[in-house]
């Protein structure tokens, strides 16, 4: 008969709390980790902790909020022991720095010291080198040219080939900095800006810049007098030679039969 309770044999280590041991039973298989957390949360009996700022472990293997706890647990057993956490944040600054090289084989120029971009990433410490590169990438916004498997980055003077290491197990802390490869002359834009193709203009300047034009060109006619001459040459049509010599040759009749 499957097993659809578990027992969760809790280490906190969260506050300062150094692996102290609690036991949660009667949970169900099928429950969602972020119900799982907050079960764990009230035995714990810490109330200021919220579901999304604690991490739960099983050994190495993180637990995600959107899994199932029986994912954890395909083998059926009745107990399971879960490594309570505090989640961290890092802060990292993500540099660019311009090469010449290809994969391992770097060259780098003086200069480019002297032109490097920097790009802000929040991230948990418990995520991964790869969930690093796929942030990196959404904030490049360029996936032709760097998408997150074509991202090579160093920390420590160290190139990051595995896309499983832990950050934290890298070395990683708040206020790190982290080293990205890129192109020669690659300067990165701003999202909304790489997204806007160039020299298109939002509707509401294209509508206030037909205005303008508009407005200007009923200013300018009312100003240029050879406007008024054009205008006044229509008007006066008796005025036009042809419509004289007309009137001439009416009269001569006249003055013929008197």
């Amino acid at each position: 008969m499957p097993t659809t309770e578990v027992t969760l044999v809790l280490s906190d280590w969260t506050k300062g709390n150094n692996g102290k041991k609690f036991e949660l039973p009667h949970i169900q298989m099928t429950s969602p980790i972020i119900e799982v957390k907050k079960s764990v949360i009230q035995a714990l009996d810490a109330s200021d902790l919220k579901p999304e700022s604690i991490l739960l472990f099983i050994g190495s293997l993180v637990l995600r909020d959107d899994k199932l706890l029986k994912d954890y647990n395909k083998s059926g057993r009745s107990k399971l022991s879960v490594d309570v956490y505090e989640r961290v944040d890092l802060n990292l600054k993500v540099k660019t720095l311009q090469n010449c090289g290809a994969g391992a084989c770097v060259c780098i120029p003086i200069w480019s010291f002297l032109c490097r971009q920097t790009i802000n990433v929040t991230i948990a410490s418990h995520e991964t080198v790869g969930d690093l590169k796929q942030r990196v990438a959404e904030e490049l916004d360029d996936p032709d040219r760097y998408s997150a498997d074509k991202i090579r980055l160093t920390f420590n003077n160290n190139m990051l080939f595995d896309d499983s290491q832990v950050l934290k197990d890298a070395g990683m802390k708040n206020n790190s900095t982290v080293t990205i490869l890129v192109d020669c002359c690659y300067w990165a834009k701003p999202r909304k800006q790489a997204n806007q193709p160039a020299g298109d203009a939002p509707p509401k300047e294209e509508k206030e810049a037909e205005g303008e034009q508009e407005q200007a060109a009923v200013e300018g006619s009312a100003a240029d007098p050879s406007v008024e001459q054009v205008q006044g040459s229509v008007e006066g049509n008796g005025d036009d030679p042809q419509n004289n010599t007309e009137q001439e040759a009416e009269s001569k009749p006249a003055q013929a039969s008197e």
